[in-house]
């Protein structure tokens, strides 16, 4: 049976307090308004931040929609996030709400005045009036606050105009939850969709008439001219303040025949990072008799967001198959950190999706940028710090292990960079068909 958002009343506070006990990541900031907390790996069990505290709502019990899965696309759908300064402390945060494509064809590159950061949700056949999409704005918005926020969505063709009026009523002010001092600006090429957001007359929202063309200029323009100043401070964590966040941080999630209720095949969540994202498509053509979903990200994991993104996809479909891939952002972890934030992240896993088989494998090497052909384990510590942790686990647990650091080795592959491969070669599709080998051997 399909997870549905309804469950979430009732049963996810519950799945959440089972969680709390198998939280034991070391060094997650506690915040407030009045600053910051760092505990370390020495405090007790009990003083660690509790997984439901990051999904308070601001104004009560959030109103969660069922999803419709006929409303989903029959291939894929899904969303992608990017934060342009996630570690870095600025008032200046801007959102860019719209779908995948629009995001690549016009929108990618925006800058922002002054140094601030150019965040972006882009939606791939998700719309507004889809179950997931509350969880989606929080996802993207909870951990900053935003000066201006952008609209560039296109109305689907099964969305009438009678009801379109309440559908951004409900749009925008469930954007304002999290952005509650924010100038929102709805783009469209659509004067009947401008005329509509115009009767609204909501505080601190606009319909700006462009055509697509103008988009990108019409919004730096925007942010430019911007005299808003943020004074509330409605973000749920201090984000910038933590150790295990990146300049740029993105997630990428996709689920494959999302509109599929009937479909017998197994479905399977492919987790890792950059080099597990440009393999994910030909694990797909050499699994055509499952369905593979991929959540890829730049998170560590230590961080509490990638949690928050697995309960996002944990809460729309359910698994048969999990596979981790450590991937190359281990946010400076110790062996012994490495070891607890890997264990908390399985038993996250077990508590979500208990019929689950969960397979493991570690990244593939660095090198150097002034040898393409060679590896390096020197550049690689990290790397093997965190696989040497995984491979323990996987022994002590019996997991299935796939030891991608010495597969690439072993078949001699070409980099274009410290860690990434050539798109034309043959790199990631031979890791394609290694861990889709390797998922049938123990996916059953």
């Amino acid at each position: 049976m399909q997870k549905v958002y309804n469950k979430i009343n009732g049963k996810v506070s519950t799945f959440m307090k089972k969680l709390a006990k198998f939280f034991i990541f070391p060094f997650f900031i506690l915040t407030s308004c009045g600053g910051n907390e760092t505990i370390d790996a020495s405090t007790s069990s009990e003083d660690f931040i509790r997984p439901d505290e990051y999904y308070a709502d601001y104004s009560g019990e959030l109103d969660y929609m069922e999803i419709d899965y006929a409303k989903r696309s029959d291939s894929t759908c899904g969303v992608e996030f990017y934060w342009s300064k996630a570690k870095v402390i600025t008032p200046d945060h801007y959102l860019v709400l719209s779908s995948t494509d629009d995001y690549y064809k016009r929108l990618n590159g925006l800058s922002a005045p002054g140094g601030g950061s150019v965040d972006y949700i882009s939606l791939n056949g998700i719309y507004f009036d889809d179950g997931a999409f509350e969880d989606t704005l929080r996802l993207g918005m909870m951990d900053y606050d935003y000066k201006q926020v952008f609209i560039y969505h296109s109305r689907p063709g099964r969305i009438e105009v009678e009801e379109y009026g309440n559908l951004l009523k409900s749009t925008f002010e469930r954007i304002k939850k999290y952005a509650s001092e924010a100038e929102i600006y709805f783009l469209t090429a659509n004067k009947i969709d401008k005329g509509i957001i115009d009767e609204l007359a909501i505080s601190n929202v606009s319909a700006l008439e462009c055509d697509a063309a103008d988009v990108k200029s019409l919004i730096e323009t925007k942010m430019n001219n911007c005299t808003n100043e943020v004074t509330s401070k409605t973000r749920e964590t201090d984000a910038y303040a933590s150790n295990k966040r990146e300049t740029i941080e993105w997630s990428r999630i996709t689920f494959t025949n999302a509109s599929t209720l009937g479909n017998k095949n197994k479905r399977i969540l492919h987790i890792g990072a950059s080099v597990m994202q440009a393999t994910y498509p030909f694990i797909v053509d050499d699994m055509a008799n499952f369905n593979v979903d991929m959540y890829c990200s730049s998170r560590g994991s230590n961080d509490v967001a990638t949690l928050r993104e697995l309960d996002y996809i944990f809460r729309q479909y359910q698994y048969d198959g999990i596979h981790f891939n450590s991937g190359s952002h281990i946010k400076g972890q110790t062996s012994k950190e490495c070891y607890e934030s890997v264990t908390s992240l399985i038993n996250f896993f077990k508590l979500a999706e208990t019929t689950s088989t969960m397979v493991f494998s570690n990244s593939t090497p660095r090198g150097t940028t002034s040898d393409l052909t060679k590896f390096s384990d020197a550049e690689s510590e990290e790397i093997i710090r965190m696989s040497d942790e995984l491979m323990r686990i996987c022994g002590e647990n019996d997991y299935p292990f796939d030891d991608l650091y010495n597969f690439a080795k072993d078949n001699n592959f070409v980099r274009i960079d410290a860690i990434h491969y050539r798109s034309g070669g043959t790199e990631y599709q031979k890791l394609g068909k290694e861990l889709a080998k390797f998922f049938r051997a123990y996916i059953k």
